[in-house]
């Protein structure tokens, strides 16, 4: 297995966080000084402000994960939309288990379940989104501020 196939990605909903690990919690790539696996510690995204509805900030309202490079339609705009969307039309097609890994969270299609990638942790990209923010016009703009954390 390539070092970056046992990697997994959790979300703490409360704190607006996902993070990513590695499963084994080191890299056989990065070597100590003493020519030994080099522990990988963590890193994660987290949404400091996200658009408001009503007053009230939305937060990270849908999270999906992929396995990376095993896609190769999610440069089509209806697929990613419907990832970012978490669209009933996407998880309901018949390559909508590819995109939607709800378990114990169905049947709420906005939040995958990161229990169902698995022990061994897998080749992981995700996708965390905000909104929806509507009417959607042309030149209207939402801010949203992430930070980048890690161990």
């Amino acid at each position: 297995m390539e070092e970056w196939g046992d990697d997994y990605a959790t979300i703490d909903r409360n704190r607006q966080l996902v993070t990513f690990s590695d499963v084994k919690g080191y890299s056989t790539e990065w070597l100590t000084q003493s020519g030994g696996n080099s522990p990988t510690g963590y890193m994660g995204m987290t949404l400091l402000k996200t658009p408001e509805v009503n007053g009230q900030q939305l937060g990270i309202t849908d999270f999906h994960y992929n396995t990376a490079g095993a896609d190769d339609d999610l440069d089509i705009d209806s697929v990613l939309y419907g990832i970012l969307s978490s669209a009933a039309s996407l998880y309901s097609s018949p390559n909508g288990s590819r995109y939607f890994h709800l378990g114990a969270n169905a049947p709420d299609l906005h939040f995958d379940e990161p229990c169902t990638i698995g022990p061994g942790g897998i080749d992981i990209l995700t996708w965390a989104s905000s909104g929806p923010l509507s009417p959607v016009r042309p030149r209207r703009h939402a801010h949203v501020r992430h930070a980048w954390v890690r161990d």
